[in-house]
């Protein structure tokens, strides 16, 4: 599909949950965003620090995150209502975003939003 659109377009994919691994994620085209479903209990990391400086390799990723199902339960991170379209139909769905966390299932080079 991505070869068929203009260059300048973004491709949004949505994929069963069999296909949010990491041979997938790492596979990628450029402009392509994936919005597929992971365990509730899925370990999620923050972004490292930038400003730590020490021996040894670069940290990939930073503090543990609260889980999927934390997020859901948490009421300080408020739901937001998005539109999408499927089968000629607008449908809404209410979401929860959170942005900048790492999941080891995407990759160390890939950032997710959750």
């Amino acid at each position: 599909m991505r070869n068929h659109l203009e260059n300048d377009w973004a491709l949004w994919v949505g994929v069963d949950g069999s296909y949010t691994n990491r041979t997938v994620l790492n596979n990628l085209p450029d402009k392509t965003v994936l919005i597929g479903r992971i365990r509730s209990d899925a370990k999620l990391y923050y972004l490292p620090d930038s400003c730590v400086n020490g021996p040894g390799r670069k940290r990939v990723y930073g503090a543990m995150a609260p889980t999927p199902e934390a997020i859901r339960q948490d009421e300080s991170i408020p739901w937001q209502t998005v539109l999408a379209q499927a089968s000629g139909k607008t449908h809404a769905f209410k979401v929860k975003v959170v942005r900048y966390l790492k999941w080891r299932g995407s990759g160390e080079n890939r950032p997710c939003s959750f």
